[in-house]
Formats: C-alpha cells, structure tokens, sequence
C-alpha cells in the first residue's frame, strides 16, 4: 500500500516540478521575445521575433499562448501591443536586443515568475488530490463523524469583511459591523482595499486562505471578483454582495443592497406633489441626471423615477427641454459633480438663458445636485428650480437647510450593516436569512436573494429628527447656529 502511495505521489510531484519548464518550451521557441500586433494599414495580425514583425509567425504565437495552432484574433485586442510570453512590446526604433546577458537573465526571471506562480496555484490540487488519493486507499479513515453546525462565538467561525476604502461612508459602515459582531460574540476580519481592485482580490484569497466561514464583499468593480470568488465556491464559503452587485459570478448567495429603484420612485414622487402634476396642464420645464453609467444602481434609481414621471413627460404636462431623457443621455460619468455642472452649463446656454423657467432638476446623487446649484448660481435666472439628491452628504444637508436642494434621500449605512451581519448570522447557523426580493437583482448568471433596504426622504421639515436625532449628524458637524440655519 505505501509503495503504491509513494509511486503515484511521485509521478504527480514530477509532472508539477516538469510542466513550467515544458510550458516555455513550445515549438522550441525562444518564449521572452515573442509579441502580437495588429497592422491596421494592412489588415492582418502579425508576431515579431526579434525586431521584424512578421505575420508568418502568427500561428507559432499563439501556439506558445495556448498551446494549439489557434488562429482567431477574437481573443486578442487590436488596440494594444502585447507580449504573449511576458517582458515588454519592442522598442519604437525596432532595434534587435544585442546584449546577450541580459536576455538570458530576462528568461531565467520570467521562468522563475511562472514557475513561482503555477506552484502557488498548483498547491491546492495537489491537497485535493492527496486528500481523494488517500481517501481512495483507506476511505474509513477520511469520514469524519456528523457535527453540530459551528456555534456563534466559537473560534471556528470568522467573517471576512473587505470595504472598498476608507471614506466616510465606508467607515460608517465599518463601525457598524465592529459593533453588531462583537455584540453578537462573532470573530471578524475587516479590511480597506484603497479602492484598488487587485488590492481587494488579495485581500479576499488572503480571508479565504486563513479560514473565513463567510465572506461578505462591497465590491470596486462589480465585475472583477469572478476568479477569487471561484476560490470561495469550490471552498464552500458563502459570499454575501454589500452595496454593489457583484457580477458574473454564480458563488454570490445573498445581496444586500439599498432600494434604488424605491429611491427613484420616491423623489419622483416628491416632484410630482410638489408641481401638483395631477392637478394641472402645465407645462413645467424639467431636466434628467442620472449616474454613472456602469453603475446598477444608478439605473435602478432612473428607472424608479421615471416610473413617476414618464407618463406626465407622454402627456405633455412635464416637459424635458434639453429632448435627454435616454439614461445613455442623462448618466454621469463617476458621478462626478464637475461632469454635472458641465452639462447644465450646456443645457442652460442652449434652453433657458432667455429667462425661461426651469422648474425642477432630478438629481441621482448630491455630487450631481451640487453640480447642478453652482451652474445654476452662475448661469441662470429664472425662479429657483425644486432639486433633489441622494446621500445626504453634509454640505447638502446644508443645502436643504438653507433652501437651495429640496429633498435628499438617506443612504444609512448603519442599517445597511447591521442587516448584513443579521445575514450572516443566519446563514452561519445554516438558517435561510431574511430576503425581501427574489426578483429584481440579476448578475448575469443568476438572480441573487436580496434584502433592499428602505431609504428615508430628508427635507426641511424632518432633517433634525432623521439626522440629528438618530446620531447620523451633531449640530455641530452641520454647523447650526442658535437660529436653526446652516453656516
């Protein structure tokens, strides 16, 4: 039984030690000078060996990518010169690299990258492998006897908590779970990522290689967790998306989010009572802004809104002066404030700059709102539009105090985190958490179970109850004075 055991755990660790080596070492090819470029002049792709490209070479490269003579250019973007085996595209002036040395040191250091590399990713197949190779010979041995799921408390159970930064939101947020964890008696890891995203991959392999049961993830980029998030599923980890949406990805379990799409119908609503739409012909003068493109949900929070408003803009009762009303049309690009004044410069030169009234703005975020007030402040001289926003951040607060914005929806992130660990804690005890939506949220691959959040309206008349009140904000922080009004 030993010898069998000590053969095949020696023709698996020589076939690992074998493949970097045999991986470089396609076609015979000298693997470090190889690149791909697209002529557009001409059409074709060709590979360069040395310093001539040559579009006979082309199968020889992508052979060495992938190991097959593979002719399609879908997989490789005309738009970029790339090495297909590492180091960097030629020099503008072609030159051929004369310095022998220093190729030989370039190929022994990428050699050593990809060795180091696959070893790293070769190390978990090789403790499955032995785990099924073991098991296989002596299967008694391997079956563990049934167990109680961990308790809460226990040092089996950890949570892994990764925020994209340190901003005050996220902190918010962060102090939140701390308190909610430790008063629930469970361990934690939480981490900023600097908004960087290959800061937050590291950071989730690293939770799930020091043993977290459970992930929980606000991501960067919504899209760039698919490989890390495998790591999780095959380890049967479970993975909670926070704010954001992960997406393309079938290991996200729950999602919790705030009701965007409520947010928009909200502030639709607010416009709609404030014009008396229901009660009147118009026309009132309207203009649209939306978020960041790529943002879900920025769309989710359009398309709330105009749930609202679409049949009076159809009747003729609302009218978008400006003809954007496309999300294409209206979004804004990271959300940016500067973005925001820019368009309603445009839209004031071209719409109102003759004394036309502009009656109301919608407004997805309070960066947008205040992008919209300065250009307003600057530009335009009708009567003062209602204006709404998202976020409740202090100087639009301020804003609403002072009678510039209208209304601003409240994203709490206090609310947001307690009801993620309140999920957590479910599923820890293998219980089904409380989801609200089983419908709305799609990532591409599945529908998540949700919990959205209700987002309370903050205007003139509740701001101290709903902000001051709950400790969202100090009077001091929103710079009240004895009068009531914002400095």
């Amino acid at each position: 039984m030993k010898k069998k055991f000590l053969f095949i755990f020696t023709v698996l660790l020589l076939t690992v030690s074998f493949l970097p080596f045999s991986a470089l070492s396609v076609t015979g090819a000298e693997p470090h000078t190889y690149c791909i470029k697209y002529i557009p002049e001409e059409g074709e792709w060709r590979a360069q060996q040395g310093s001539s490209w040559d579009s006979s070479k082309k199968s020889i490269a992508l052979k060495i990518v992938d190991g097959e003579n593979k002719t399609s250019k879908t997989n490789i973007s005309p738009k970029r010169n790339e090495p297909l085996i590492g180091g960097e595209p030629p020099a503008e002036d072609n030159e051929p690299e004369t310095n022998t040395f220093q190729g030989i040191k370039a190929f022994f250091k990428n050699l050593f990258e990809k060795t180091a590399v696959f070893f790293r990713s070769a190390g978990d197949f090789l403790q499955r492998t032995f785990s099924k190779i073991i098991a296989f010979f002596n299967p008694k041995k391997t079956v563990d006897p049934p167990v109680d799921p961990p308790q809460i408390g226990s040092e089996n159970i950890k949570v892994g908590v990764s925020l994209p930064s340190g901003s005050s939101e996220w902190t918010t947020a962060a102090s939140q779970f701390e308190n909610d964890f430790n008063n629930k008696q469970i361990n934690y890891s939480l981490v900023y990522a600097s908004n960087d995203i290959a800061t937050q991959v590291i950071q989730i392999e690293e939770m799930i290689n020091s043993g977290c049961n459970l992930l929980i993830i606000a991501p960067i980029d919504g899209d760039a967790l698919g490989t890390v998030l495998d790591l999780a599923k095959e380890r049967n980890i479970p993975v909670i998306s926070f704010k954001n949406l992960i997406m393309n990805s079938d290991a996200v379990s729950y999602y919790v989010c705030f009701d965007h799409y409520l947010a928009g119908e909200r502030q639709g609503e607010y416009i709609r009572d404030r014009l008396k739409l229901d009660f009147t012909e118009g026309p009132y003068n309207i203009e649209l802004f939306a978020g960041d493109p790529g943002d879900e949900s920025a769309r989710w929070f359009f398309y709330g809104a105009m749930d609202i408003l679409n049949p009076y803009i159809d009747q003729g009762i609302l009218n978008v002066k400006s003809g954007q009303t496309d999300f294409k049309e209206v979004s804004t690009a990271a959300n940016a404030p500067e973005a925001a004044q820019s368009r309603m410069d445009a839209i004031i030169s071209a719409c109102y700059s003759d004394s036309t009234n502009l009656d109301a703005v919608l407004c997805y975020s309070d960066p947008l709102a205040r992008g919209v007030i300065n250009a307003l402040e600057f530009l335009y001289s009708g009567s003062w539009p209602i204006i709404t926003g998202m976020g409740c951040e202090i100087e639009n607060v301020k804003y609403i105090i002072n009678g510039k914005q209208n209304i601003s929806v409240l994203l709490d992130y206090r609310i947001l985190s307690s009801k993620a660990v309140e999920m957590a804690e479910a599923v820890i005890h293998e219980e089904e958490p409380s989801i609200n939506d089983e419908e709305s949220y799609n990532n591409g691959v599945r529908v998540v179970p949700s919990f959205a959040c209700e987002c309370p309206v903050v205007d003139n008349d509740n701001y101290k109850r709903i902000l001051i009140d709950s400790g969202y904000y100090s009077e001091e922080q929103l710079g009240l004075s004895s009068t009531g009004e914002a400095d």
